[in-house]
């Protein structure tokens, strides 16, 4: 059978592309291998053409993809006319013996660089297969690329829905080459502003029907903030338009507002109010109008409250007047005039008023003044004669120690010896030997020998001089010596000087427990006791046989009643052992405090503030504040209520302020004070 001329014309071009397409494929000429190469290496401006390395870390992110793309069909197809799993096993090898045939050349650093790229995945079946599923990847990464574009380009998608394909890109289309992904980028860009511009001008129509209110204004006013996504990407024209709009709808809807609450506050009676009730339709009023206080109508609204209360204020003035002759701080009476006067206008019995609060404010301050000077010059003199009193101290105790051949322990020294006799005192009736060497070590150092030869005594210790004179540790009332131990020293037969030493000692380093500051000119009574930190309690007597007893008792418990020092007029320091305070108060009285410092309050607990601590409540006396927090009460009887770093309370009842820490294991670790200022209203 003859074919036909056109028949043998189709034969003879179907037979010229097979032709075409094996010599394309697999008798390549140079050039093809390099502009495949190329026009993927081209994406990366750092590889030089010219060397035969590109500088890329086999495996790394920018070698994997220059290999997987050369591989892909956008860049495999062109160059050999076919996609690379359809190519057979032997063509891909002719295809990788031409590449190295190149490289062996020397000439071409393109093929050195290409070779390293295709390494194995043409030849070596494990790596043909791993690099199929990467090529696999990026095409189904290259189809939802062009889907994307097209939705973008058509306008099809919403701007929450724009933003969520913008953040989504460098992940999603890892796998693909920079160009492309900055095409989308810019595509993205290019659309993101006008649909903005759009969505916003949708927004904005949803809020046309507001009925004038405050609701509606915080809409208008809040809707900047709600669509900030939507401002920042819209172009600066149409958003300067919206804020504008925005504005004018909102001091158009404020003053109808205004017009409105000025009428109704016209109609008011303000004679039958509180002033209270006064002052609260102000501060409603102002945060109301604040931002649009420049409006006609919000200075007109204001200026009507103002021409009413400045009335409401004039008509009581005789009555205010005979309050503030009943007030006796300045914070009060400055609390008065602001609470009648504040947005008021000034006519002539405001000037009055105001004029004979601030003169007794004036008079108020001068005897604060005078008061405050007078407790300074006491405290000058109090410190001139403590001074005094420390030097003559000195010099008694270097001459009365040759006098009577004896050293003559200080009470700080009775202090550390019963701090180290306490140590040995333990409910098992065990103590550490060298701690018992130490403490007799440290009293026969002062030349007072032990009585005793046997074991540490948990009821009477005693030490003697060649005089006479006796240093004496006793725990009387409890195993453990933690209800009362003390450490004494006793002196026989003493005589006016040596009482003179020890009772300037006492009144010149120590305060007496129930005084807020030192007495240093008064002479300790044998009831009295003193307190340097409060840890021990100091005192001093002579007995019913003429001896001197100078005394250092442990306070652990902190259970004294021990006065609280002042640091000025109005500020105390609260200790761990301090309690009672000088403070008077009324039922119905407002205090206020204000307190701050440190305390350490253990070896585990650390420091704590006013505030407290969380943790150790087993260790609280009261529990359900935070451990070494600032606490008061009224009355011995009353009942705690929580301070902290800032509270303000009304006294329930009469009597004197408490002020303590929550912490009943006052221990040998507790240090430091809170300073405590208070007011009294």
């Amino acid at each position: 059978m003859k074919l036909k001329t056109s028949s043998l014309l189709k034969l003879f071009f179907v037979l010229a592309s097979i032709f075409f397409v094996k010599h394309n494929a697999f008798s390549q000429k140079r050039e093809v291998l390099e502009k495949w190469v190329h026009a993927v290496e081209k994406e990366f401006p750092e590889i030089e053409w010219q060397s035969t390395q590109s500088k890329l870390r086999s495996g790394s992110y920018k070698y994997n993809l220059i290999r997987h793309h050369l591989l892909s069909d956008t860049y495999f197809v062109p160059a050999f006319g076919i996609s690379i799993d359809k190519m057979s096993a032997s063509k891909r090898n002719k295809v990788a013996s031409k590449v190295n045939s190149y490289k062996r050349k020397s000439k071409y650093p393109w093929a050195n660089r290409l070779d390293w790229y295709l390494w194995g995945a043409l030849n070596q079946p494990r790596a043909y297969t791993k690099v199929l599923k990467e090529v696999a990847l990026i095409h189904e990464n290259r189809k939802n690329l062009k889907e994307t574009t097209n939705k973008i380009i058509s306008n099809n998608v919403s701007f929450n829905e724009l933003l969520q394909i913008k953040s989504s890109v460098k992940y999603k289309y890892s796998k693909l080459l920079p160009s492309e992904i900055n095409n989308l980028n810019n595509l993205i860009k290019e659309h993101e502003r006008l649909i903005a511009d759009n969505t916003l001008e949708e927004k904005m129509a949803e809020l046309n029907n507001l009925s004038p209110s405050f609701q509606s204004v915080n809409k208008l006013e809040s809707f900047r903030n709600y669509n900030r996504q939507l401002f920042s990407s819209a172009s600066p024209k149409h958003t300067s338009q919206i804020n504008s709009d925005i504005k004018q709808r909102c001091e158009n809807m404020v003053a109808m507002l205004a017009t409105k609450k000025q009428a109704n506050l016209v109609s008011q009676n303000f004679a039958g109010k509180t002033i209270s009730s006064i002052n609260d339709t102000w501060n409603n009023l102002n945060a109301s109008y604040k931002k649009y206080l420049y409006l006609p109508e919000v200075k007109t609204l204001l200026n009507t409250y103002r021409q009413k209360k400045t009335t409401y204020t004039a008509n009581l003035k005789d009555a205010i007047i005979n309050k503030a002759k009943t007030l006796y701080t300045t914070s009060e009476l400055s609390s008065l005039l602001n609470k009648y006067t504040s947005n008021t206008n000034a006519n002539t019995a405001i000037k009055t008023l105001t004029n004979y609060i601030e003169i007794r404010k004036t008079a108020i301050e001068q005897i604060l003044k005078k008061h405050e000077e007078e407790r300074r010059k006491k405290e000058a003199e109090k410190a001139a004669v403590i001074r005094t009193n420390k030097q003559l101290v000195a010099k008694l105790r270097r001459e009365l120690r040759i006098q009577y051949e004896s050293n003559l322990p200080t009470f700080e020294e009775l202090h550390y010896i019963l701090q180290s006799y306490l140590g040995l005192i333990n409910p098992d009736g065990k103590y550490n030997i060298n701690d018992a060497k130490r403490f007799v070590n440290l009293v026969e150092d002062k030349r007072y020998m032990r009585l005793r030869t046997n074991a540490i005594s948990g009821d009477n210790e005693t030490f003697q001089n060649s005089k006479g004179m006796k240093i004496k540790c006793s725990a009387l009332t409890s195993v453990d010596g933690e209800d009362f131990a003390y450490t004494e020293l006793i002196i026989p037969n003493v005589t006016r000087e040596l009482f003179e030493l020890y009772s300037k000692e006492l009144t010149s380093e120590y305060r007496n427990i129930l005084k807020n500051s030192m007495t240093p000119d008064i002479k300790p009574d044998k009831k009295d006791l003193y307190i340097k930190s409060g840890r021990t309690l100091y005192g001093l007597e002579i007995d019913d046989y003429g001896a001197l007893v100078a005394r250092a008792q442990r306070n652990n418990f902190a259970n004294w009643p021990i006065m609280t020092e002042r640091a000025d007029y109005k500020t105390l320091k609260v200790s761990s052992f301090s309690n009672v305070t000088d403070v008077l108060v009324k039922t119905g009285q407002q205090i206020t405090f204000k307190a701050w410092g440190k305390i350490q309050i253990g070896a585990f607990a650390g420091y704590a503030s006013p505030s407290g601590i969380n943790g150790f409540s087993a260790y609280n006396k009261v529990r359900n504040f935070k451990h070494g927090s600032l606490m008061g009460k009224i009355g011995s009887k009353g009942s705690w209520f929580y301070i902290g770093s800032n509270k303000t309370i009304t006294a329930n009842a009469s009597g004197k302020l408490y002020l303590s820490i929550n912490d009943k294991d006052v221990n040998n670790n507790n240090e430091g004070f809170y300073h405590v200022q208070y007011e009294i209203r």
